[in-house]
């Protein structure tokens, strides 16, 4: 059985080549099968990984607000109809209301 600092690192350096839980599951199930360091190690790479998914997804949550916060200034400031006026009432807000979705699918770990 290989040193368990060795096994960390390698499983590391496979979650930051991967960006998968997956694979670093396997591989120490593969190497260090039943171990509580192993457990306890997994336990600290999936909070490592929703933390960075959750300030990602805030990330795009805000953005997307701030699309339609901006569309609905920029169609208040144009103040006539015509096609510019369409464009940013719906274009933007339909933009900022997916990225919003999408935010929020990464907050929530979909």
């Amino acid at each position: 059985m290989e040193n368990m600092d060795t096994i960390r690192e390698h499983a590391y350096s496979i979650y930051k080549k991967e960006r998968s839980i997956s694979y670093v599951e396997a591989y120490l199930n593969e190497a260090a099968p039943g171990t509580e360091e192993a457990a306890a190690f997994l336990a600290e790479i999936k909070k490592s990984h929703y933390a960075r998914l959750r300030k990602l997804g805030v990330g795009f949550l805000m953005f997307g607000g701030l699309l339609c916060f901006g569309s609905c200034v920029i169609t208040l400031l144009v103040g006539h109809g015509g096609p510019a006026m369409y464009y940013t009432l719906y274009g933007l807000t339909i933009a900022g209301a997916c990225i919003a979705l999408m935010g929020t699918g990464y907050i929530l770990g979909f």
